[in-house]
């Protein structure tokens, strides 16, 4: 074979092999874009400098957080919160349930999942409704955590927010926890001046009906601040107490079973479907459904363990010196 030959078949080859890379190139490179898209962003969201300025803010005396409670007015009112961000789906009807009624409600949200879901906040703003601050991972017990924690935990939930919908979250909860002096000093040095104390607890999957809601609406007094715990807690392992940037200690979709358990899942009502019902109750009751931060605002403290009394154990009389002598002759 000649050269002339030999070099005609080479270039063949080459042209064929740039003819396939640049066929599959559009495949190949998305395919590398989508791996980036599962990179955990929470570190981007660390709010370093945020939390420098609070602990600066709380070293030099701080005033407390005031706390929003139930009204006492007798006012036809009352306020709906959610603990926690629902998933996308759940978050798309809940908010267009809110909206069909006219109704207003804060969704507290924690830091990380509003990082995974921002189309769920934009749909929560777009749809008139408002975001409160959860903590970054839905911490339970915020007032046992040291101050660093507790600042952490609310700042990088700020943050996380802010780098969403360019604007702060200007309310504070927390599950499972005691308002203390300590934690309301906390959420004020983080730039929050209010943090939501519930009046009751809606425990969901009770209402399968509308007679049921409207038995559950006349229960409720007028004033009252309905707090509705969406999802899973996130739990610390024992191993890992005070991690700032860890995740969920498990699954927090309640449907997979946990420890490898093939127990099927017990059928739930949809969350949706219980919060319309519970709307067109209070709605034949002449209750309007309104924002919290309409509601008292109050400089609280939880206070203290009082320590059991001891039982007393009455004195005995003193005896008159005469009867005294009397007694001895």
């Amino acid at each position: 074979m000649s050269y002339k030959k030999m070099g005609i078949i080479a270039v063949c080859i080459i042209a064929i092999a740039v003819g396939t890379l640049s066929y599959f190139r559009e495949d190949l490179l998305p395919h590398v874009h989508r791996a980036g898209d599962t990179t955990d962003l929470s570190g981007n969201y660390l709010a370093t400098e945020e939390i420098a300025e609070a602990e600066k803010k709380l070293a030099s005396g701080i005033q407390p957080a005031d706390v929003i409670t139930t009204l006492q007015d007798n006012s036809p009112r009352v306020a709906i919160i959610f603990d926690g961000l629902p998933d996308e789906v759940t978050t798309d009807r809940i908010v267009d349930v809110l909206q069909k009624y006219q109704a207003q409600a804060v969704f507290f949200v924690e830091g990380e999942n509003a990082i995974d879901q921002p189309g769920s906040i934009q749909k929560i703003l777009k749809g008139g409704q408002k975001i409160g601050n959860f903590t970054f991972i839905g911490a339970p017990a915020m007032e046992q955590l040291p101050p660093s924690e507790q600042l952490s935990q609310i700042c990088r939930t700020q943050a996380a927010v802010e780098g969403l919908t360019d604007t702060k979250p200007a309310l504070f909860r927390a599950h499972r926890s005691i308002y203390n002096e300590n934690l309301l000093k906390s959420v004020r040095a983080s730039g929050i001046d209010y943090a939501v104390k519930e009046s009751v607890w809606y425990n969901r999957n009770v209402i399968h009906n509308q007679a049921q809601a409207d038995a559950y609406a006349a229960s409720i007094r007028p004033g009252s601040i309905l707090a509705i715990r969406v999802g899973v807690p996130v739990e610390r392992k024992a191993t890992e107490k005070g991690k700032s940037n860890e995740k969920p200690a498990f699954d927090k979709k309640a449907t997979i079973p946990l420890n490898g358990e093939n127990k099927k899942a017990a059928p739930t009502e949809d969350l949706a479907n219980e919060v319309e019902r519970l709307l067109v109750a209070f709605k034949k009751r002449g209750i309007k459904v309104v924002f919290v931060d309409q509601f008292r605002k109050i400089r609280f403290v939880a206070p203290a363990a009082v320590p059991a009394r001891q039982p007393v154990v009455p004195a005995k009389p003193a005896v008159p010196p005469k009867q005294q002598a009397q007694g001895r002759k």
